[in-house]
């Protein structure tokens, strides 16, 4: 996947109510997929730098409560 910035990728599935297999799935193989292709990201002082699962930050829709 190119491009940068925010993703939504919609992902088929019922019954699910406060998780996601099939999400979780998804959102695993699309970081895996980014670290693999070695992904850069500019950093505070402009230097560009290899992306790292600390620069991931995952949102999902679920409320376990």
């Amino acid at each position: 996947m190119q491009g940068s910035g925010l993703r939504f990728i919609p992902v088929v599935h019922a019954g699910n109510k406060n998780t996601s297999p099939q999400e979780v799935e998804i959102v695993r193989a699309l970081i895996a997929e980014m670290l693999a292709a070695q992904a850069v990201r500019v950093n505070c002082h402009g230097e560009r730098q290899l992306m790292g699962v600390q620069d991931v930050l995952v949102v999902a829709p679920y409320n376990a409560g």
